[in-house]
């Protein structure tokens, strides 16, 4: 398989990082189940527009994340799995090294792999042939699903839990070692769908002959 994965909040604590920030730059706080980009912008856009121009391509900022929670062991446990591997981040470009440098720093494989700043990331996915894709937004899992390949929800925090529980069904966990399960699950139903069609070939004589 070709591995697809989103950067923050799939293997990167961007959330509780802007969290941190917020409370100590401008004393801002909340409730850690309304925690989410799209609230913030709703509800504070001033101090979310201040706090994301300062964080900017900061390398403190972005260093400093921390990974999620099993993401390291469950990639490196793929790793055998993978034809390739490619982080797919709406991050600037500007931020490419510091990127490059946080997974470098946590042990990432194929860290120097990285689509940034891309217009959609289904274009991505699908134009690089990439086979199973893993994110936090429900959005980007529903758009590549319906073209058939293989996509997965990462439902790491109580704000992406909440907003998205209803589509968990469709290929989501909490945690990434439920990721793992997922994946392995569809490619041991790949491995027979492909098995059945090479005995079906079989069956109906379509075996190659050896040369006489």
């Amino acid at each position: 398989m070709i591995l697809g994965i989103d950067i923050d909040d799939t293997i990167a604590g961007w959330i509780p990082a802007m969290q941190a920030l917020l409370w100590k730059r401008y004393q801002f706080s909340f409730i850690d189940h309304l925690v989410s980009t799209s609230y913030l912008n709703r509800f504070t856009p001033d101090v979310v527009f201040n706090a994301t121009k300062e964080i900017g391509v900061s390398e403190e900022f972005y260093v400093g994340l921390l990974p999620i929670p099993g993401a390291i062991e469950v990639i490196h446990e793929l790793l055998p799995r993978c034809e390739d591997i490619h982080y797919v981040t709406h991050r600037q470009e500007a931020s490419r090294g510091v990127s490059v440098h946080w997974l470098q720093k946590w042990g990432f494989p194929c860290a120097s792999n990285i689509f940034m700043e891309m217009g959609s990331k289904h274009e991505v996915v699908e134009d690089n042939g990439i086979t199973h894709y893993i994110d936090d937004r429900w959005e980007s899992i529903y758009t590549l699903q319906h073209l058939g390949i293989h996509a997965y929800l990462l439902l790491a925090y109580p704000s992406n839990f909440q907003k998205y529980f209803p589509y968990s069904r469709h290929n989501g966990a909490t945690t990434w070692r439920g990721i793992y399960d997922l994946i392995m699950k569809d490619l041991e139903i790949d491995s027979l769908i492909i098995t059945d069609f090479i005995n079906k070939d079989f069956e109906d004589g379509k075996r190659p002959h050896p040369a006489t």
